[in-house]
């Protein structure tokens, strides 16, 4: 009995079902409509792809493929980023001004702005987007969330601090600073000499429980440029004691003592470091500089030798080597090396200063002093600038 009820069951189910399939109408494959993917989805996608996967001038090639009317806000923003990362800063200049034609203008837009009118080296109107960007927010505070966690990616990178302390106001403003922005923001502060700014936003960012080994030799530098040299010496050692696997707190140490003119201390603690890091470029560049300064110039250039066979991009140990050379007579060397320096770094106030040296003994003051002057308009901390002026005068 209990079989033939399970029987019934099952048949009843089966004839439900090719009641139901009988009565759905069956369309013809022709008349089956065909949904196509829209085609500026798929562009967008396949150009982000090259893009995460680092394949820049593909995507460039890409992007410049698709044509104008069929550029999507959002693709032009991803080829404006691989515009940036191929440093083409006119072409990615071009599409925010471009995206700014179409009235669809974000925040998110003008931050774009300013790095590349800083990549263009145009900083008042980076700044004049900075304060449009102030005027965004103020207006509509939740605009902060679009900007919030690019500036260490960007502003930082390329080295602008200026904008980026400017930046970091907007945070310390809407009080969403942690203790990494505020290890970022006494980095920026110390690159732009504030400081005592510096000093308290590094305080801060320990505080609030930052750990990275940076914070301390930072901190060293900060009180040198204070002229707090001795606080600086003392705590450049018990954090060596603490930790001596830095290299920076050695140097710390050493530039404290050189700013007061001790370069037999300071030599001494390079050479300690040197133990501990026989082969760092920076330590043998620091080396040769207090040599120099002790007018010990052949052993100067013996270390400086060693700093470039290092690291031959570093633009410092090239300058030190090249007034040694100059001090040793050796002139048109010495000017070839402060020449390799500008190349690698045209900013470093001392290729003025020490090419400088190289006219005034020449015989030419006039262009020396021309040189000095520029040095030292650059940075007045230039040792013996305004007795090398005197003997141009």
């Amino acid at each position: 009995m209990v079989y033939f009820f399970t029987f019934l069951f099952l048949a009843a189910i089966v004839a439900f079902l090719w009641y139901r399939t009988s009565k759905t109408p069956v369309l013809p494959e022709s008349d089956i409509p065909v949904i196509e993917p829209d085609k500026g989805v798929l562009e967008q996608e396949a150009l982000l792809s090259l893009y995460l996967e680092g394949q820049i001038g593909d995507g460039i090639s890409y992007f410049e493929g698709i044509e104008p009317e069929d550029r999507t806000s959002k693709i032009c923003r991803i080829g404006f980023h691989l515009y940036i990362k191929a440093k083409l800063y006119q072409k990615a200049y071009d599409l925010q001004l471009w995206l700014k034609a179409q009235g669809e203008y974000t925040v998110y837009d003008r931050f774009n702005e300013t790095v590349v009118l800083a990549h263009l080296n145009r900083r008042d109107e980076a700044n004049a987007v900075l304060d449009q960007i102030e005027k965004d927010i103020e207006r509509k505070p939740q605009n902060f969330n679009i900007v919030k966690g690019k500036w260490d990616e960007i502003l930082l990178r390329i080295k602008e601090y200026d904008l980026l302390c400017r930046f970091l106001d907007l945070f310390v403003k809407h009080g969403t600073m942690d203790a990494h922005a505020f290890a970022v923001y006494g980095y920026a502060l110390m690159k732009t000499k504030r400081y005592e700014e510096a000093a308290r936003a590094y305080d801060q960012a320990v505080l609030l429980g930052y750990k990275g080994k940076d914070v301390k030799a930072n901190r060293i530098y900060i009180l040198i440029h204070l002229k707090q040299y001795q606080e600086a010496i003392k705590m450049a050692e018990e954090c060596i004691q603490e930790d001596g696997r830095d290299k920076w707190l050695f140097m710390g140490k050493a530039y404290a003592y050189s700013k007061q003119g001790f370069y037999s201390e300071a030599l001494e603690v390079i050479e300690q470091a040197l133990v501990r890091f026989p082969k760092d470029a920076d330590l043998w560049n620091n080396k040769g500089y207090d040599l120099l300064c002790l007018e010990r110039y052949k052993e100067a250039v013996i270390a400086l030798d060693e700093a470039i066979r290092l690291d031959a991009g570093k633009p410092f140990p090239f300058n030190n080597r090249g007034l040694a050379k100059i001090r040793l007579g050796l002139l048109e060397e010495g000017l070839s090396d402060i020449d390799t320096s500008e190349t690698l770094d045209p900013s470093n106030p001392y290729v003025y200063a020490h090419r400088g040296v190289y006219y005034l003994l020449k015989g030419d003051k006039a262009t020396a002093k021309a040189l000095f002057l520029k040095g030292k308009s650059m940075d007045n901390d230039i040792r013996d600038i305004d007795k090398l002026i005197q003997q141009a005068q």
